[in-house]
């Protein structure tokens, strides 16, 4: 028997409900996967906000005084009245040397791929943004420490 004809038979032995099948379990993998990566990705990322507003208050309630950020020209809102979006939050605290500006471009990366993960189909959950996630998140929390 030739080499074309095993391979036929090969393909006769598995159905296609065989092949439907392998393909589903593969899809259904690599959602699950999606859905892991998605999932941990936005529990960062509510952390890394948390944080943020965390570091905003130190910063300007008790590091530098309502007296001093006038001075600086800086606008504080306090937390029972800030409804400031994380992006104009972190351009402040960079404003403030409160974030290094090279952490400043990494937050706004996150909160880009955020925002299409959440608004888009166009980005699918990653494992490389999750561990960029951890490393903001990691360093928020030094900075936060040292206030």
């Amino acid at each position: 028997m030739g080499i074309i004809r095993r391979v036929e038979l090969e393909s006769i032995k598995s159905s296609p409900e065989e092949n439907l099948n392998e393909e589903l379990r593969d899809i259904d993998d690599y959602n699950n996967q999606g859905c892991i990566l998605y999932g941990i990705f936005m529990e960062l990322f509510k952390t890394i906000e948390v944080n943020l507003g965390a570091l905003y208050d130190k910063v300007f309630e008790k590091a530098y005084g309502l007296s001093c950020l006038q001075s600086l020209s800086i606008t504080y809102i306090p937390p029972t009245k800030r409804h400031l979006s994380i992006s104009r939050l972190v351009k402040t605290l960079i404003d403030a040397k409160a974030v290094p500006e090279g952490l400043g471009p990494e937050i706004i990366t996150l909160i880009k791929y955020r925002n299409a993960l959440v608004h888009t189909n166009d980005v699918d959950p990653s494992q490389h943004m999750v561990r960029n996630a951890q490393i903001v998140n990691e360093e928020i929390k030094r900075l936060l420490e040292e206030y």
